[in-house]
């Protein structure tokens, strides 16, 4: 994901969970400590008591029936939409990614992901060579990013950790960034000066 200011990639930290209070019922025959006057009266207390439990009941049911509807999952016929991938080559090797072109889609990068599948990752396009600049803040899944310059060779390539704001900069101008999860370039033998090919429907994608 690129860096502030240049752009952002991936997932966000959970919020802490809430912590609640506990509480205590009063010992038997016993007066409960700053109880509301008049609460302490036999008939007053079996009011309220039988008032609570028809409160609880309703609790109860209704928050059954929320269950249900939130177990009951998306209507039918409706999917989580899945991204568009396009088909390319690193060094010979087959991948499948993202495209990234607009100045938003560079801010959002892979944010938000959980995984990244073997074999796909995200390719961000630039409409001109320059330093560029990534991190993984808000990003859950360790990536290797590599620089590309304007003839799509590789000319730089590193592990970002999950989570961390250490700047991950170009030494060299770059007209083109991938990010893969970590390992694959290693696994299919990726090294700096391959180059980067892309299939027919990506180049008339990017002509457009």
């Amino acid at each position: 994901m690129p860096a502030q200011p240049v752009n952002k990639g991936m997932a966000r930290v959970p919020a802490q969970p809430l912590t609640t209070g506990g509480g205590h019922s009063c010992p038997p025959n016993e007066t409960c400590k700053g109880a509301p006057a008049g609460l302490n009266r036999p008939g007053q207390k079996r009011r309220v008591a039988l008032l609570l439990c028809g409160l609880g009941c309703w609790l109860i049911f209704s928050g059954a029936c929320d269950g249900d509807r939130r177990s009951a999952g998306p209507p039918e016929g409706l999917t989580r939409e899945e991204p568009i991938r396009y088909a390319i080559t690193v060094g010979g090797a087959a991948l499948r990614v993202e495209v990234a072109a607009t100045p938003e889609e560079h801010w959002r990068g892979l944010s938000d992901r959980r995984e990244v599948a073997p074999g796909t990752g995200m390719l961000f396009v630039y409409p001109d060579e320059a330093r560029r600049s990534f991190w993984m803040k808000d990003t859950l899944v360790p990536l290797t990013v590599a620089f590309l310059n304007g003839d799509g060779r590789v000319t730089q390539m590193e592990d970002m950790t999950p989570l961390s704001l250490v700047p991950h900069a170009s030494r060299e101008p770059a007209r083109y960034v991938l990010e893969v999860p970590k390992g694959w370039f290693e696994e299919m033998g990726v090294e700096v000066g391959d180059g980067v090919e892309f299939g027919e429907e990506l180049r008339r994608r990017l002509s457009e």
